[in-house]
């Protein structure tokens, strides 16, 4: 059900990294949003963005996006957040109204960074909208970060929004963000040094390898497996010092290791596992993607060609593994 990070490359550039993690078959595309493009919101109507931006169009009925950056180098993703998202029944005037799935829309395209965000968060107002084509009330919340590498999470309460620092700078699903830090207490003896030898009464024992630190490490695809796994790896990632396109790569490793394989968990005789990968660059932002049937990284800048076009920017993506042939 989704899992995301942020982080800051030793060159003070900021990603944004999630998977997709889903049943309904989404097929994710690229879609680039020019500045100032007219955009209509299903209950506020017709509102002028300011900001373009890029991020996963996902087809739920029609484009929706559950992800993206945007020109001033604002990053967000969408995760589900069953039992405990919570909406509004009907508009509040004086406020931005809108359903679940366009708060997208409306961060990216309204919002330059965190710091304006939190500004403007106390004004929306989410209203609870079906989705007809999946049959449900989405229950989302957020992770968002901007250039300077601050993260938050958002949450729905009553179709409210609240604001909380995140200090780990991960995301899963439910439960709350609080329940998860606290559960990150079990795991502090972790660690990517090989263990100590000790003894037990007369002999002296040593851990099997050089990675008995890890021992311990949640290796399950569930929301708490998943947030522990993707925490410990984004403390001690590696991050490359001058090849800034390596970092690229090093935080698609880390989505590896929180993806779920196909036939892995399965729900309702459908098999639910991690439809994509993507990497959202803050500084020049950028946009990278990897399907689940691919083996290739497509990249979309987001320069001044797609921000000044005056209608929206799909793009396909093929979905085949490739190899490259030495023989």
């Amino acid at each position: 059900m989704c899992t995301g990070f942020s982080v800051l490359s030793p060159q003070n550039i900021n990603y944004l990294a999630r998977t997709m993690d889903f049943d309904f078959e989404f097929n994710g595309i690229p879609i680039a949003v020019p500045s100032k493009y007219n955009w209509t919101f299903d209950v506020q109507g017709p509102t002028e963005l300011d900001y373009g931006f890029i991020g996963t169009g996902v087809m739920v009925g029609r484009y929706s996006f559950g992800d993206g950056v945007n020109e001033r180098g604002l990053a967000i993703s969408n995760h589900y957040f069953t039992g405990e998202a919570s909406y509004a029944s009907e508009s509040r005037e004086g406020y931005f109204n809108m359903g679940p799935e366009e708060f997208i829309v409306w961060a990216l395209g309204l919002n330059d960074s965190i710091e304006t965000l939190k500004e403007n968060i106390n004004k929306v107002n989410i209203i609870a909208v079906e989705n007809k084509a999946l049959n449900n009330i989405p229950p989302l919340h957020f992770i968002i970060t901007d250039r300077t590498g601050d993260t938050i999470s958002v949450e729905p309460n009553a179709g409210l929004l609240t604001v909380k620092e995140n200090p780990v700078h991960v995301l899963t699903n439910n439960p709350k963000l609080e329940w998860h830090l606290e559960n990150v207490k079990n795991y502090v003896h972790l660690t990517p040094e090989n263990g100590r030898e000790k003894q037990f009464g007369e002999q002296v024992f040593a851990t099997l390898g050089v990675e008995g630190g890890t021992h311990g490490l949640p290796g399950g695809f569930t929301s708490a497996e998943r947030f522990i796994r993707a925490t410990y790896l984004r403390h001690h990632l590696e991050m490359d010092p001058e090849d800034e396109r390596q970092n690229i790569n090093n935080c698609f490793k880390v989505l590896d290791n929180v993806s779920i394989p196909r036939g892995a968990v399965i729900d309702n005789n459908m098999a639910h596992y991690t439809q994509y990968q993507c990497v959202l660059q803050c500084h020049n932002p950028a946009y990278f993607i990897k399907p689940y049937h691919s083996s290739e990284v497509f990249e979309v800048s987001l320069d001044e060609s797609l921000l000044n076009k005056e209608e929206i920017t799909y793009f396909s993506l093929e979905q085949t593994f490739k190899t490259h042939r030495l023989n």
